[in-house]
């Protein structure tokens, strides 16, 4: 799987922009067009992935170590209810995401390495160094 930084940016966007602080598997993904429901699997599988990916970087926090997902024996998607919190990481990522001097730099990385060359060039702007 590719990651897609403007997906990223929605789902990030999306519990930022939520009124409490946690919000739910099922919340987020309606927020992306997917209906847990009915499930697209190329759209599930996507948001899964780009979920995980977030958790592995700690920009956001579950008490589900799974996010609510996982795979039965036959293969099947079995899906729990979640909750989702962004963490400090998260809201520092979402200020990278934000600016569009950073994310044109970063669009093309992984994810922890986006992390730390927009931290730099988000320093770099501030301090006016980049423009």
């Amino acid at each position: 799987m590719k990651i897609d930084y403007d997906f990223l940016k929605k789902l990030l966007l999306t519990m930022e922009e939520n009124d409490a602080h946690t919000i739910s598997n099922s919340a987020l993904a309606e927020s992306v067009g997917l209906d847990l429901n009915k499930i697209d699997d190329a759209l599930f599988d996507k948001f899964v992935g780009h979920l995980r990916l977030l958790q592995d970087n700690e920009c956001i926090d579950s008490k589900s170590l799974t996010l609510g997902f996982s795979q039965g024996a036959n293969g099947h998607w079995l899906i729990q209810h979640a909750q989702y919190r962004l963490t400090n990481r998260g809201y520092e990522f979402i200020d990278l995401l934000k600016e569009k001097g950073v994310f044109s730099k970063i669009k093309n990385l992984s994810l922890s390495m986006a992390f730390d060359v927009g931290k730099a060039v988000l320093v770099n702007l501030a301090t006016g160094a980049v423009k």
